[in-house]
């Protein structure tokens, strides 16, 4: 049976174009350490208020305003003294657990707080659907934040409509779920005005880039599940799966 797949009009592949820039460029930031050209850069383009997904409500141009004062002072600068601060800041929240927050999706949602769970499994089976793998998930697995704003990017920049439809329901079912309490541990933990507006803006674009993919790809907003009622769910299926294997535990021959 041939499947007819309609193509997107030539408006909304601009605006989910301009979306997917957004995306990669927070990925980069989420993904490594800054540098002296990338701060200047940032600057010049006015970051993040060049940004296509920019909000209007207080929160978003808090978040924005956060993150301009940030590059417009001394922390944008670029001197060897500001980039250590910034690059000590960035191991604390992505490498060495300092301030007890993780880019790791598992980290959040699993019932125990554990890494290479059932969480990332999911999202592995999302990159596998569209041919995509994590480049070495022993080093970083496939549920770290940069590696799903990579995949969104990919998925909006996907010319056929099922890409941003799919980039919406991933959102849905894993970074929207958990985005919120680390940027709120990260801005309220780091040591630089940066990294707390980075974590703060993140928010404030995905939130805004889910509500646009209501009518860019047809997929109305639904309600998330906190994350302790899917823990406990998450527990609850654990808990049922290895009752199986107990003697006594389930009825046997």
């Amino acid at each position: 049976m041939n499947v007819a797949v309609r193509e997107i009009g030539p408006e909304k592949q601009a605006r989910l174009a301009a979306c997917a820039e957004d995306i990669r460029l927070l990925m980069r930031l989420h993904d490594r350490e800054v540098d002296a050209a990338l701060l200047a850069g940032l600057r010049e383009a006015r970051f993040p208020h060049c940004l296509a997904l920019k909000g209007d409500d207080p929160a978003d141009l808090s978040a924005f305003d956060i993150l301009a004062d940030a590059l417009e002072g001394a922390e944008g600068s670029g001197t060897p003294e500001t980039l250590d601060a910034l690059h000590a800041d960035f191991a604390a929240i992505y490498l060495n657990h300092t301030y007890s927050v993780s880019p790791l999706e598992c980290v959040w949602l699993d019932p125990e707080g554990l890494i290479l769970q059932e969480p990332m499994f999911e999202i592995r089976k999302w990159y596998a659907h569209y041919g995509l793998e994590a480049r070495n998930w022993r080093v970083r697995s496939d549920d770290h934040l940069a590696y799903q704003l990579e995949f969104i990017a990919h998925l909006l920049g996907h010319p056929l409509d099922y890409g941003p439809k799919d980039a919406a329901a991933f959102m849905d079912h894993h970074v929207l779920r958990w985005i919120e309490p680390f940027a709120a541990r990260v801005s309220t933990r780091c040591q630089t005005q940066f990294y707390a507006g980075l974590a703060l803006v993140t928010v404030s674009v995905l939130r805004r880039l889910r509500e646009e993919l209501v009518s860019l790809a047809d997929m109305p907003l639904i309600d998330l599940e906190p994350i302790e009622e899917e823990k406990q769910r998450r527990r609850a299926k654990a808990q049922e799966e290895a009752s199986r294997f107990l003697p006594g535990a389930a009825p046997s021959w």
